[in-house]
């Protein structure tokens, strides 16, 4: 009985403690704003990225790893939510800021051909981030800036 209670003890208490912890961990600070980040590491991630997710809570993002630093095309195919994209150097240096209004096409419901709105940046970046639109603007985040505890996300 004890073992069985030491069990259940550790299913439903430390677990999910550890998934918390964990979850907390994953954050990025550029200026004086802590954004906690979803990561998008593997070529699946990186192409659902926040597609049909329907919100995004004020100080969360969506941050894409690429394995190197290139010219990264980013594209509105269903999302829910306008974006700021915003691309950062291998040297964790904002180098572009791009804004993605949301779009919502299904072709089934319409005989419209779907038009995504892309990004084209025209830097180098080996990391890009999505936060909410606006985010950028209003956390004075621009072409420069330095992101912070992008180490703590990223194995050196």
């Amino acid at each position: 009985m004890k073992k069985l209670t030491v069990v259940l003890f550790v299913i439903l208490f430390l677990i999910p403690v550890f998934f918390m912890i964990n979850k907390e961990n994953n954050f990025i600070k550029i200026n004086n704003s802590k954004i906690y980040i979803d990561i998008a590491d593997t070529q699946k991630k990186r192409e659902t990225g926040l597609m049909n997710k329907t919100n995004l809570c004020k100080n969360c993002g969506m941050l894409f790893i690429f394995d190197n630093e290139g010219i990264y095309n980013f594209w509105n195919m269903n999302t829910y939510i306008s974006l700021d994209v915003i691309y950062i150097s291998e040297n964790k240096k904002v180098v572009e800021i791009k804004n993605l209004p949301k779009y919502i096409c299904h072709l089934i419901e319409t005989n419209e051909l779907c038009k995504p709105v892309e990004t084209n940046p025209t830097k180098k970046a080996k990391f890009v981030l999505e936060v909410n639109a606006g985010f950028s603007q209003k956390n004075n985040i621009k072409v420069g800036d330095f992101v912070n505890d992008l180490k703590t996300v990223v194995a050196e």
